[in-house]
C-alpha cells in the first residue's frame, strides 16, 4: 500500500470512529459542570449534586470546573462558546439574571445564548435588623427611613448582589431613601450587621436564619409569597404592607443555546431524577433551600422573568458594576 493510500485509509478510519461515537446515544462520555464562582457556598452544593448524580450511571467521569471571575462573566462566556453537544453544563444563580444589565460589554446574552435545562431550587431571603434596633416591624422601619431620609444604612454582600437589588426594589416600592454599604461577601456584611455598624440587610435564609433563631437578629419579613415553616410567625412582605414584593435567590442549570432538543430533554429528565432522590431532598432541606425541578419551558420562562425584573431594577437604580 502506498503512503498516500495508507494516509487516506487512516483518515477514513478516524472519520468512521468519530461518526460512530457521535452516533451513539447521549451521553457517551463525561459531562463538565461549570460553576462561575470560587469553591464554597450553595453554588458548589448544586454543582456537587449534579456531578454526583451524573456519575451515578448516567455519565460516569463527570466533573466540576470552577471558573470564577468578572462577576461570573468568565465562566458564563466560556460555556456560551462551548460545543453545544450537552457535555458542558453551566450552574447559574441570581447573578445570571443581572449579568447583562451590570456588564453590558459581556459577549453573551443570557437569554438568547443558552438553553434552559432545569430550575433546580430557590431560597427566600429575610429582611433582618440587628435586634438592638428600635423597629420591630416593616412599617416601623419604613417610618424610620422616611423620618430621616438618606441616613439609614443597609448592608449587602456586594454591589449588584441579591441583597443589594432586593433593597433597591424595597426602596422603590416603599418610596424610601436608604444608604447602601456594600461588603466583599456575606461574612464581613454579617459581622457588621451583628455588631450594629449597619442596622438592616436582606439575608438569604440559610445565612440569616441561625442568627434570627439565636436572637441576635430580628426578622421583619420574608420575601417568599407565603410564610415559611421554619419561621411561621414572620410575615411576608405583602402581609407587612409592601405589595408586589417577591424575591428569591435561586439556582438552575443551562447549556449552550444550540444544544439539540433531545439532548436538552435528556438532561432535564436526569436532573429531575437527581432532585427527586431522598439524599438530595434531605441535603436541600438542611440548607433551607426548596427544590424546584420541572420542565425546560418553565425554567426558561422563570429565567426570562428574572432577567426582566432585575434588569429593570438595575437600570432604574443606576447601579454600576464595580
Amino acid at each position: 500500500m502506498s503512503l498516500h493510500a495508507a494516509r487516506w485509509f487512516a483518515g477514513a478510519l478516524l472519520c468512521a470512529a468519530v461518526a460512530a461515537v457521535s452516533a451513539q446515544p447521549f451521553p457517551n462520555k463525561a459531562i463538565r459542570v461549570v460553576v462561575p464562582y470560587p469553591p464554597g457556598g450553595f453554588n458548589d452544593v448544586v454543582t456537587r449534586v449534579l456531578v454526583q448524580g451524573f456519575n451515578d450511571g448516567f455519565a460516569p467521569g463527570s466533573y466540576a470546573d470552577n471558573k470564577p471571575g468578572a462577576g461570573t462573566v468568565i465562566g458564563t462566556e466560556l460555556v456560551a462558546r462551548s460545543s453545544p453537544d450537552g457535555y458542558t453544563v453551566l450552574v447559574v444563580s441570581f447573578p445570571f439574571s443581572v449579568m447583562n444589565a451590570l456588564y453590558p460589554a459581556s459577549k453573551v446574552d443570557v437569554v438568547k445564548d443558552f438553553a434552559a435545562l432545569n430550575y433546580v431550587g430557590y431560597a427566600p431571603s429575610l429582611l433582618v435588623a440587628n435586634s438592638a434596633m428600635p423597629y420591630k416591624t416593616v412599617r416601623e422601619l419604613i417610618a424610620a427611613a422616611k423620618a430621616k431620609p438618606a441616613t439609614l444604612l443597609y448592608a449587602s454582600t456586594s454591589n449588584g448582589s441579591s441583597a443589594h437589588l432586593f433593597m433597591e426594589l424595597f426602596k422603590s416600592l416603599t418610596e424610601t431613601s436608604l444608604v447602601h454599604v456594600p461588603y466583599k461577601g456575606n461574612g464581613p456584611a454579617m459581622i457588621d450587621l451583628l455588631g450594629g455598624q449597619v442596622p438592616i440587610m436582606f439575608a438569604n435564609l440559610p445565612n440569616g436564619l441561625p442568627h434570627v433563631q439565636s436572637g441576635k437578629l430580628r426578622a421583619l419579613a420574608v420575601t417568599a409569597p407565603k410564610r415559611i415553616e421554619v419561621l411561621p410567625e414572620v410575615q411576608t412582605m405583602s402581609e407587612a404592607g409592601v405589595n408586589g414584593f417577591e424575591a428569591n435567590t435561586w439556582w438552575g442549570a443551562v447549556a449552550p443555546a444550540a444544544t439539540p432538543k433531545d439532548v436538552v430533554a435528556r438532561l432535564n429528565t436526569e436532573i429531575n431524577r437527581i432532585l427527586g432522590t431522598a439524599e438530595v431532598r434531605k441535603l436541600f432541606q438542611s440548607q433551607d433551600v426548596q427544590i424546584a425541578g420541572g420542565t425546560t419551558e418553565a425554567c426558561a420562562e422563570y429565567i426570562r422573568s428574572q432577567v426582566a425584573l432585575w434588569s429593570k431594577v438595575v437600570r432604574e437604580a443606576k447601579i454600576k458594576a464595580e
